[in-house]
């Protein structure tokens, strides 16, 4: 990529070189992005190219309930695959549920109703039983595979054998032992239709959830018609309490570790959905990433946030959240996780995890030689790990790589009502108002550090004395609420604190909840300038810290020429 692309695509781009030049065949670093989208303009050029630098597979959940959605959803699954045309854009769908409203599951919504409910269970539960369900919906998903451009499909909630969940099927099961062995064996009939259906196309399905004994390796077993499999809640579902290493964690790396070579399983550790602090969530994403190196191999890949919606509506990362720890180079697995006094760890030939389970007591461990985490931090002697806590250890301090121009102009072309100029200082974006509120929206920090860096400067030119920008930082507050919020430039003064209404990355909708705001410095309409803004002073007199800038939102006309990301 371009010398002007992201900063973190920099910082990445040389590690991975690194890697490659010591002749080692370190981990898989590509990350399985499983995200779902609340409309197309969320998958404009500069997120497709993002995926496209570190995805795995990109699986997207996309509206298409419109003729006009269904169409936008076809023009942004053709970027992607342009922009990635060597990874696997896989479309949501359902095998055994009929649930309307998503670009898989509509095609059945349409034959079911019209076929009447003979061929389901009971309303929302398709029989997976009925042959002729089973080719329906393999027939069904095959078209709208084909009319989206998609490589292949990903199967959300796919349970073989509902004996625990969901729970209407499992008390069927309860009065009819019957039932639950018949559907399971309908639930292998319908991926091999499915697989029959779809040739050479890739499957991927939801997955492997540990519900009860057993659950687990019967959830495998759906493999057999499979490319792939995902691990939904690796640490816990952030819905629930009572999450736990021995229950959320063990059972995962047992499956991990009989995933068939030519399989791969996707690990995806999850967020909390309450109010968290940003050094708790990544030591938690760290806890997890290092849990998850325990047991992984050359077919496994992990991914941390807490929602797969690209906006966040909970906790702090998205579905295209990405966290430095995941392209640390720890090289190959010199052997299998061990544990001892309490604790689990696995040494590889760039480094060692340790982890102690959350569940556990914690304890010492005693360090072969000084180490260092990701972000430089070094240690030595005996580590004294807390109860969920995970050292990700590498034997030489990583190299810092200063940051560089963030925007690649190029990557913003296909807003609506911006085109690209040039004048005797250089290149420079151009955007026109009018356009749908929402689609100038610029990713600033895409992979998250330890210690983001904290001053954004633009090179900025106003069209007209209503253009403002709002840009939105993540924070830490001492009340515990807030999360996000807003710094306000061009319509705004000063450090006052007031809110505005939150906002959701590229979409046209604003949310009622309201977003705390600051003011930054007024933009002077007509001229450049060259504008910086600190985020720790801008919230340097209010209840919150800054942490790291997140997006911008370009409102009114306005002409960008540079924004560089500093310490």
């Amino acid at each position: 990529m371009s010398r002007t692309t992201a900063t973190a695509f920099v910082a990445i781009g040389l590690l991975l070189s690194t890697a490659a030049a010591s002749g080692t065949d370190p981990l898989p670093r590509r990350i399985p992005f499983w995200v779902g989208v609340n409309n197309a303009q969320q998958l404009d050029l500069q997120v497709a190219t993002l995926l496209a630098e570190y995805a795995k597979t990109i699986a997207v959940r996309i509206p298409g309930d419109s003729q006009q959605q269904a169409l936008d959803a076809v023009a942004a699954i053709r970027k992607l695959k342009d922009a990635a045309p060597h990874i696997p854009v896989l479309m949501y769908a359902w095998v055994s549920r009929d649930i309307p409203g998503t670009v898989g599951s509509k095609g059945i919504s349409d034959w079911s109703e019209s076929y009447g409910r003979r061929m389901a269970i009971m309303r929302g539960f398709g029989d997976v039983r009925d042959a002729e369900y089973r080719a329906k919906t393999a027939s069904s998903i095959l078209a709208a595979v084909e009319r989206g451009g998609y490589d292949g499909v990903a199967l959300d909630l796919a349970i073989r054998t509902p004996q625990y969940r969901p729970k209407p099927l499992a008390a069927r099961c309860v009065l009819n032992a019957s039932f639950c062995s018949d559907y399971a064996q309908g639930m292998d009939d319908s991926f091999a239709a499915l697989r029959n259906a779809l040739g050479k196309r890739s499957i991927l399905y939801n997955g492997i959830w540990n519900l009860g004994p057993g659950s687990t390796e019967d959830q495998m077993r759906l493999l057999q018609h499979s490319d792939a499999v995902l691990v939904e809640f690796f640490g816990g579902d952030p819905k629930l309490s009572g999450n736990s290493f021995k229950h959320d964690i063990l059972p995962f790396l047992d499956a991990m570790a009989v995933t068939p070579s030519e399989k791969e399983i996707f690990v995806i550790g999850r967020g909390s959905w309450q109010y968290t602090d940003y050094a708790a969530d990544y030591a938690l994403q760290r806890y997890l990433y290092s849990a998850y190196l325990l047991a992984a191999g050359p077919n496994s890949y992990f991914k941390y946030h807490s929602t797969f919606q690209i906006d966040t509506p909970a906790g702090r990362s998205g579905g295209v959240s990405m966290y430095s720890d995941s392209f640390a180079d720890l090289g190959n697995p010199s052997s299998r996780y061990q544990h001892s006094d309490g604790l689990y760890f696995r040494t590889f030939t760039g480094g060692m995890v340790v982890v102690a389970p959350d569940d556990g007591d914690g304890g010492p461990f005693k360090l072969p030689q000084a180490m260092y985490s990701p972000d430089g931090a070094q240690y030595s002697g005996t580590l004294h790990l807390h109860p969920g806590e995970g050292f990700l250890l590498l034997k030489e301090k990583p190299a810092r790589v200063e940051h560089d121009d963030l925007l690649a102009l190029k990557l913003l072309t296909d807003w609506p009502g911006a085109s690209l100029h040039s004048d005797a200082a250089g290149a420079f974006l151009s955007m026109q108002d009018g356009a749908p509120r929402g689609t100038h929206d610029m990713l600033v920090d895409p992979i998250r550090e330890v210690s983001p860096r904290s001053v954004l400067q633009l090179q900025i030119r106003a069209g007209q004395k209503t253009s403002n920008l709002q840009i939105v930082a993540e924070v830490d507050d001492k009340q515990h609420v807030e999360q996000f919020a807003v710094v306000d430039v061009g319509a705004a003064v000063g450090d006052s604190s007031s809110s505005t209404p939150s906002l959701t990355f590229r979409a046209s909708a604003i949310g009622e909840r309201q977003r705390p705001t600051v003011g930054a410095a007024q933009l002077k309409p007509g001229q450049w300038q060259t504008m910086t803004l600190d985020g720790r002073k801008l919230f340097g007199k209010t209840s919150l810290t800054f942490k790291r800038w997140n997006y911008i939102r370009f409102n009114g006309p306005i002409d960008l020429r540079s924004v560089i990301l500093q310490d």
